[in-house]
């Protein structure tokens, strides 16, 4: 998943890591198909970076409304339009209840027992109606 930068001149950067971290994203929502499958031909991979507009938008009904200006922008030909991992973090999504929820459930290990017992006494209870139900495919 390289980014155009990489691919067309050899300079690698964070902007490069935020287009490969676009791609993760849109695969997430693609069936875990990349967007780019290039087959390490550079002429396919820029027909297909030609075309990446296009794919992005035709993805975003899959994509949650709030990552949709996120996935376009990550994956953005030029690599100055692309957002810092520190604008991403701030995006509405991710302070949404229930994503914060999520990601507390995710290192809730590393949590004391009070801070557990919170989280289960209130947090949890809170934003469980929330939740979007998983579909089986």
């Amino acid at each position: 998943m390289t980014a155009p930068e990489v691919q067309q001149n050899s300079r690698a950067s964070v902007h490069s890591d935020m287009f490969s971290l676009g791609l993760c994203l849109a695969a997430v929502f693609n069936s875990g198909r990349s967007l780019i499958d290039a087959q390490h031909s550079t002429s396919q991979y820029i027909k297909q970076l030609d075309t990446m507009s296009d794919q992005i938008n035709t993805l975003l009904p899959k994509i949650p409304i709030g990552l949709h200006e996120a996935a376009v922008k990550l994956v953005n030909r030029d690599s100055n339009k692309r957002p810092t991992a520190q604008l991403l973090a701030h995006i509405k999504f991710f302070n949404d209840p229930v994503v914060q929820a999520l990601q507390f459930l995710d290192v809730i290990n590393m949590k004391d027992p009070n801070q557990k017992g919170q989280f289960y006494r209130t947090t949890l209870i809170q934003v469980l109606p929330h939740i979007p139900k998983v579909s089986t495919f």
